[in-house]
């Protein structure tokens, strides 16, 4: 070429390597980002050099990955339905020094061959981690966390949960994190309340915290939080019962949620408690109370509501409002999602709320009573921007109310479970709501035809589970006609294999829950799983023919 400089041969596969990093970089998924790994060198370099997150679901793959795999910056390793030993762990901790992100285990899985010395692995190897995320790990226990704390100084995040090995030791580990902003404890471990309490004490950064800790008194933990953690912004509370006021003296919050299955004392005096927490923090955008029982009363959501004029979520355990309290939510001139779980309509409210224009992008109304339809064509017509409705069990509306759901043409999430929605008014909704990407209608009895559900053509997931309407015969419509169906449930329905076989047309099918079908012999499952290249779970509750054990 006149003139020009000859092309190296170094030059050219510096060039292609950034012309196929740039390929593989636009891959989707983990497992396309494999399968490109294994074309040549080439392709496999280009894939060690995206620094991007894994996630591994089988041992099998590991030594592969490890080799193919350097600048890995996120390791998931909590889809494994198989035991990990300490000896993979240390695999992946020598070979992704880079790492930042790490999650082993899994809430319904426990890792029982995983013990200190796996965890130690990363806390000698991978000095750059800045999360972690260790769940139902039950030989884990506080060797790995002091080790964690004099090897991740830059750790920031930190979720903890069922490692039940863990003791009041552990806690003062954390102690030592000087950068901890986010803290999340959840599920069985061996604290006590005087150990919960070094974390208020002694981890001033705190800016996230969530509690989930059984029967252990956490009052005293929550007042050293209160007074020593000032940059404390979101508390998250699951909890049996605590004196809440212990929160008074916190004046930082921006979300505040409280959840408990349990009816409390009246001693606990909730309505002084949360009036005094809404007066500390004003600038509270999210207060979720969802306490079993809905102590809270008119005067103390009321409180809240005028103490809190920036609150864009407010959710609540709504059994004992009042229309009062209800025409106060209009004061929120912020609010994008309001959860009212219980609420028997006094008539007027919910009419209000409909009425003033709050365009509310989600809106739940689980369990409530009396609701009129017209209650129900006022809210949808005042909140036209709404993108999830939750009405499970909402008792009142006939298919006339439920027809205007139609109103909201952005709605991507519709549960309508339990309620008397039926053939017209799914039809009514499918006309005006065409990008519904999420359904559920569980034990909708007046539904009499699949067809009528066929009509959201983008669902990507749809839960019919007990509904009589559901059999073979109108499977192959939901096929047709869902095409982009990733998620399917179909439990306590009469379908067979044969129904099964006809949903193989899904081709992006991932799951598939067929609990207490007991027709369903496996057959097809076993077609759905060669036809779907996608497909990875299916939930059971009965062994299948040949098989040995029962399936969950």
């Amino acid at each position: 070429m006149g003139g020009g400089t000859e092309e190296t041969s170094m030059d050219k596969v510096t060039s292609d390597l950034g012309v196929v990093t740039l390929i593989v970089g636009k891959l989707r998924n983990d497992r396309d980002k494999r399968a490109a790994a294994l074309v040549c060198k080439l392709w496999r370099d280009a894939v060690a050099w995206l620094p991007k997150p894994l996630t591994l679901g089988s041992r099998d793959s590991l030594p592969h990955m490890v080799k193919s795999l350097k600048n890995i910056v996120a390791l998931d390793l909590m889809c494994y339905d198989e035991q990990l030993m300490d000896e993979d762990l240390e695999l992946c901790a020598s070979s992704f020094g880079q790492l930042k992100s790490l999650s082993i285990g899994q809430a319904d899985f426990a890792q029982d061959r995983i013990s200190d010395e796996g965890i130690l692995a990363f806390a000698e190897k991978c000095g750059h981690l800045e999360q972690i995320k260790l769940v139902n790990l039950p030989r884990v226990g506080d060797a790995a966390m002091d080790g964690l704390s004099r090897g991740c100084k830059s750790l920031w995040g930190m979720n903890l949960q069922q490692c039940r090995s863990m003791t009041d030791e552990s806690l003062d580990a954390i102690c030592k994190f000087s950068n901890l902003e986010e803290l999340q404890l959840k599920g069985e471990f061996r604290f006590t309340s005087s150990g919960l309490v070094r974390i208020g004490t002694h981890c001033s950064g705190l800016q996230k915290v969530c509690l989930d800790l059984g029967s252990v008194k956490i009052d005293d933990a929550l007042s050293s939080l209160a007074v020593g953690c000032p940059k404390l912004h979101e508390l998250s509370l699951k909890i049996r019962q605590a004196n809440l006021k212990k929160l008074a003296k916190c004046t930082s919050l921006r979300s505040f949620l409280v959840e408990s299955d349990q009816a409390w004392d009246m001693e606990m005096k909730l309505d002084e408690a949360v009036i005094a927490i809404a007066k500390g923090n004003k600038n509270l955008k999210e207060f979720s109370f969802l306490i079993n029982g809905g102590l809270l009363s008119d005067g103390a959501v009321t409180g809240v509501l005028l103490a809190c004029p920036l609150l864009e979520t407010l959710q609540l355990e709504a059994v004992n409002l009042t229309d009062a309290a209800l025409m106060c939510i209009v004061s929120c001139k912020f609010l994008k999602h309001l959860l009212l779980d219980g609420l028997v309509s006094g008539g007027h409210g919910l009419a209000e709320i409909g009425q003033c224009g709050l365009g509310l992008t989600s809106f739940t109304l689980r369990n409530s009573r009396r609701v009129r339809d017209m209650e129900l064509q006022t809210l949808m017509a005042g909140n036209r921007g709404l993108e999830v409705l939750d009405l499970q069990s909402c008792h009142g509306p006939s298919s006339i109310g439920f027809s205007d759901i139609a109103l909201c043409s952005k709605l991507q999430f519709l549960d309508l479970s339990s309620t008397e929605v039926d053939d017209v008014s799914l039809l009514a909704i499918a006309s005006g709501v065409p990008n519904l990407k999420q359904l559920k209608l569980v034990k909708c009895k007046r539904v009499t035809s699949i067809h009528s559900v066929t009509h959201f053509t983008k669902l990507e997931s749809l839960t019919v589970d007990q509904c009589p309407f559901v059999r073979d015969d109108g499977l192959d419509m939901v096929a047709l006609k869902c095409p982009h169906l990733k998620h399917l449930s179909l439990a306590f329905t009469r379908v067979t294999d044969d129904g099964l076989r006809r949903l193989t047309l899904c081709s992006e099918l991932q799951t598939l829950r067929v609990s207490y079908c007991r027709f369903v012999l496996g057959e097809g499952i076993v077609a759905i799983a060669k036809a779907c290249s996608e497909f990875k779970h299916v939930v059971l509750s009965h062994r299948l023919r040949g098989s040995p054990h029962t399936m969950h």
